[in-house]
C-alpha cells in the first residue's frame, strides 16, 4: 500500500475529523432548530387562540345584547309591526275604526293613504270621514293620541252636520280626520 505524504495525510485526517465533527454539529443543529421553530409556531398559535377566545366572548356578549335588544324591540308597540304596509293599513284601519265606535262616533268612511318613507320606518296615514258629538269628539282625539301603537292627528276638519242636537246639547259634527301612525316593515317575515 503506498502511503501518502505525510503533510497530506495529517491534512486529509484534519478534514476528515472536521467533516466528522461537523456532521455531528448538524445532527445536533438540526433537531434544536426544528424544536425552536416548533416553539415559535406554537407560541403563535397560543397567541392566535388568545385572540380567537376574547373575539369569541366579544361575539358572546354582542349576541346577547343583541337578543336582548331584539326583546325591548318586540315589546315595543309604539310602532305598528307588519311584513308590508298594506297589512300595516289594514291593522290600523281595524284599530281606528274600533277607537270611533267606541267613543260613540258613526264612521261614514275610511280611506288608507299612501304611505311615506320615514327613516327607518314607514308613516302609515289613515283618512276618517264621521260623525260626531263635541264631546265625543273630545274622548275620540284622546283615545287616538293615548292609543298603541302610537297614533298623531295630522288634519281635523269639522262642520256642522246639518241635524239639530237634542235640546241641552250641541248639534253633532261633521269630521273629516287624518291620522298616522309609523310602521316598522320586517321584510322577513
Amino acid at each position: 500500500m503506498t502511503g501518502l505524504p505525510r503533510g497530506l495525510g495529517r491534512l486529509l485526517a484534519v478534514l476528515l475529523l472536521l467533516a466528522a465533527l461537523g456532521g455531528i454539529g448538524a445532527l445536533v443543529w438540526l433537531p434544536v432548530h426544528l424544536m425552536a421553530g416548533q416553539e415559535r409556531a406554537v407560541a403563535e398559535a397560543e397567541a392566535r387562540i388568545a385572540a380567537l377566545e376574547a373575539r369569541r366572548s366579544d361575539r358572546e356578549r354582542l349576541g346577547s345584547e343583541r337578543q336582548r335588544l331584539e326583546g325591548e324591540q318586540a315589546r315595543d308597540r309604539s310602532v305598528v309591526r307588519t311584513p308590508t304596509a298594506a297589512l300595516a293599513g289594514a291593522e290600523l284601519q281595524a284599530l281606528v275604526s274600533a277607537i270611533v265606535l267606541g267613543s260613540g262616533g258613526k264612521l261614514e268612511s275610511v280611506q288608507i293613504l299612501e304611505p311615506r318613507e320615514q327613516g327607518p320606518f314607514e308613516e302609515i296615514g289613515l283618512r276618517l270621514t264621521l260623525t260626531v258629538g263635541t264631546e265625543e269628539l273630545r274622548h275620540l282625539l284622546y283615545a287616538l293620541e293615548a292609543s298603541t301603537p302610537a297614533m298623531r292627528v295630522t288634519s281635523l276638519s269639522l262642520r256642522p252636520a246639518g241635524e239639530d242636537g237634542r235640546e241641552g246639547t250641541a248639534p253633532p259634527l261633521h269630521v273629516t280626520l287624518q291620522v298616522a301612525a309609523f310602521a316598522a316593515i320586517d321584510q322577513s317575515s
